[in-house]
């Protein structure tokens, strides 16, 4: 069971009241100043003992089935408070501050281990180095589902693994990818061993100039990750050569759904050569979406050549 609430006229009573009668909630949606007020009111209300109709914790009491909830705000600097209000928690969102950097809140005292249940996480506008302290010991390995998004964040996708090595599901969005640990001499090594589906959406790169020819982190990435079956790029700069390398250093046996596209003309400068690699390449693959943004002179004659080749198994998109 489910409430949204958000965009209407519900405050931080209104969402106590449904948190105290409302037990078996798995999932609860109100406007981030709604969570911001109630969770201020809570912190005041520890302070002077639930008096003078202040709210407290103890009042509220826990929601154990409650698995989500659109908290993003301010949750790293109220962990404990949520753990004990909703320690069952599958999914998180944790959104950094919008200010300076002095205003992100102290990490050493925070942590996800508490969350037995945790196996989704969110990051918005925070670099995954600040949030890797929080993710200790078992909790970074529940880790399936990650998405992360900001424009001036950075995510080292080595740290990640070595973080969250259970990752099924990797998302990002408009950030910079960094190295981290790799080098001209360990590149090729796998990662990410258990994940399935990758999506890398207006990426930038954070090169080094000290290893080399390691510029396309994006490509190093899918070079590494040998097991997955979904892969899904968008406006990045991708041409036949990099896909030469991927599947040089990776063959991507397991892949069965591709999708390369863009927003605007430039980004995808892929031609029938890689769709043919791919083909042969990618033994399982079903599925190769964003054809017609790519630079592919003859479509119709693409299509013949693959049919009479045995293509057929191949839905062009």
């Amino acid at each position: 069971m489910s409430a949204n609430f958000e965009e209407t006229s519900i405050d931080f009573r209104g969402l106590e009241l449904l948190l105290v009668h409302c037990k078996k909630l798995k999932s609860v949606s109100v406007d981030e100043c709604v969570w911001t007020q109630f969770f201020r009111e809570l912190r005041d209300g520890d302070e002077d003992g639930g008096s003078n109709g202040v709210l407290c914790a103890d009042c509220v009491g826990p929601n154990e089935r409650m698995a989500e909830i659109s908290m993003s705000g301010g949750v790293l600097k109220n962990l404990p408070m949520l753990n004990y209000l909703f320690p069952n928690l599958t999914h998180l969102v944790v959104e950094g501050s919008r200010s300076s950097k002095s205003s992100l809140c102290t990490m050493e005292d925070t942590s996800l281990e508490a969350f037995n249940s945790l196996i989704c996480i969110t990051v918005i506008g925070l670099n995954f180095r600040d949030l890797a302290a929080t993710l200790t010991g078992m909790s970074g390995e529940r880790v399936t589902d990650l998405t992360f998004s900001g424009k001036n964040v950075t995510l080292d996708f080595d740290l990640v693994d070595k973080c969250c090595p259970n990752l099924v599901r990797l998302s990002v969005t408009s950030s910079t990818l960094a190295l981290g640990g790799t080098t001209v001499d360990n590149r090729g090594a796998s990662i990410f061993s258990n994940l399935k589906s990758l999506k890398l959406w207006e990426i930038r790169n954070e090169g080094s100039n000290n290893r080399g020819s390691l510029a396309n982190v994006w490509r190093e990435l899918i070079a590494r990750t040998k097991n997955l079956e979904s892969l899904f790029l968008w406006n990045i700069v991708i041409g036949d050569r990099d896909v030469d390398y991927i599947l040089e250093q990776n063959t991507l046996p397991r892949l069965t759904d591709l999708r390369i596209g863009s927003s605007e003309i430039g980004f995808v400068r892929l031609t029938e050569h890689s769709v043919h690699l791919l083909i042969r390449t990618c033994l399982r693959l079903r599925s190769v979406g964003g054809v017609c943004d790519w630079n592919i002179r003859d479509l119709v004659s693409l299509l013949s050549t693959l049919l009479a080749s045995g293509g057929w198994r191949i839905c062009l998109e």
